[in-house]
């Protein structure tokens, strides 16, 4: 008994080969990302290299997700996205739930996620915490959104007055 106690508390774990990685790669196709920079996402996926027994597969997202091509085997085919989402706004929790649901019960579950991270609907985090007893790991890739920033407001509060040149 003393042994098993001492074993769990130094978080001994027996990890079995699983059947092959089964990999959702997930692209930010909102505002906030320039059409150049979800172009070097494409072509940085139809480059990748995987194993024979890897599953790879492609989503879209932004005010909502879709699935572009599911797991398959084969080479991804990024070139043409016909999967329509909106772009007015981002919401990366939204992503990974529809990546953490479109998994297969065998094999490891991994969401590759490209995105600048402006999220301004949903919570990502919590999503991601949601996905991790269910074993999906969830990746990022940061893609670059030069001199735009954007700053969420939930809701403005103002003065009733003020003075003239006062800051508030």
């Amino acid at each position: 008994v003393v042994s098993a106690v001492v074993l769990a508390l130094a978080g001994l774990q027996w990890n079995r080969p699983r059947e092959g990685m089964n990999v959702y790669f997930l692209i930010d196709r909102s505002q906030s990302v320039p059409a150049a920079e979800q172009s070097t996402a494409q072509k940085l996926l139809a480059s990748a290299e995987k194993q024979t027994t890897d599953k790879a597969g492609l989503m879209v997202f932004g005010a909502d997700a879709g699935i572009v091509t599911t797991l398959t085997p084969a080479d991804l085919q990024t070139n043409i996205i016909q999967t329509v989402v909106g772009t007015d706004r981002t919401d990366i929790a939204g992503a990974i739930r529809l990546g953490t649901a479109a998994f297969p019960e065998t094999g490891q579950k991994r969401l590759v996620l490209f995105s600048a991270g402006n999220e301004n609907f949903g919570d990502a985090v919590q999503a991601g915490l949601t996905a991790k007893p269910l074993a999906v790991s969830v990746d990022g890739g940061a893609l670059g959104t030069p001199g735009r920033r954007q700053v969420p407001v939930s809701r403005p509060a103002l003065p009733a007055a003020s003075r003239h040149g006062a800051a508030f």
